[in-house]
């Protein structure tokens, strides 16, 4: 019912936590990478961008910034221009960088110099970015670039096996619970015709709803009417 469908989600949620919290951690213990972020886009109307997952000493640096992947000013650094075009996108320098000048004061004060935005997809859709953040100016050269690239991919090819993984064991949920519930309506049937008296009827038909469709309790309730 929906609070399986509701375990599902949550269970599914925590799945995908883990994973970018684990990447994002991993991220920043390599040498000159003092912040990794993963964004989600919102499909509403300012095109919010909100945060999945962060690690790294400068995290702070999050918490003190707005980002949009709508075309705006707010849009334009690697992370909201990354969302809306799905490519990746460098940033070697946040005080040289005009893009970057809505947030510039705030990278200044974590002593974070550079960035790079990685897109990341499920069946072709962009539905996250990785970002990164160097402690040094120009730390993106293509041969790290590519790198990362590979990265992105090789997250992309787990994002997807996740989201199939999820999407199987919902549909095989669905679909046991339209066997259960076409097995109760086979022995309701039966019951319609078995039954020698109304309360024989009501106690089957409640019998089998626990015992067959999956719910905890049935009862059956009478409307005493006021004869008055």
């Amino acid at each position: 019912g929906s609070a399986a469908a509701i375990a599902s989600a949550l269970a599914f949620l925590v799945v995908f936590w883990l994973l970018y919290d684990g990447i994002c951690r991993t991220i920043v213990g390599l040498e000159g990478y003092s912040l990794a972020g993963v964004h989600q886009p919102l499909h509403d109307e300012p095109k919010t961008v909100r945060r999945l997952s962060s690690a790294g000493e400068a995290a702070q640096y999050l918490n003190s910034i707005t980002i949009s992947w709508a075309d705006t000013e707010l849009g334009q650094g690697p992370t909201g221009t990354a969302l809306r075009t799905g490519e990746i996108q460098v940033n070697q320098d946040f005080s040289t960088n005009e893009r970057m000048k809505p947030w510039r004061e705030f990278a200044a004060s974590h002593g974070l110099c550079a960035s790079i935005a990685l897109p990341l997809r499920h069946d072709g859709e962009v539905v996250a970015v990785l970002t990164i953040y160097a402690t040094e100016p120009y730390a993106f050269d293509p041969e790290e670039v590519e790198l990362l690239r590979h990265l992105a991919d090789d997250i992309s090819v787990g994002i997807t096996s996740l989201r199939r993984r999820a999407e199987a064991e919902a549909l095989a949920a669905t679909l046991q619970r339209q066997a259960r519930m076409q097995a109760a309506l086979v022995d309701a049937s039966r019951a319609l015709i078995t039954a020698t008296s109304e309360q024989e009827l009501f106690g089957k038909i409640c019998s089998i709803i626990v015992e067959k469709a999956g719910y905890k309790v049935a009862g059956v309730g009478y409307v005493v009417r006021d004869e008055a």
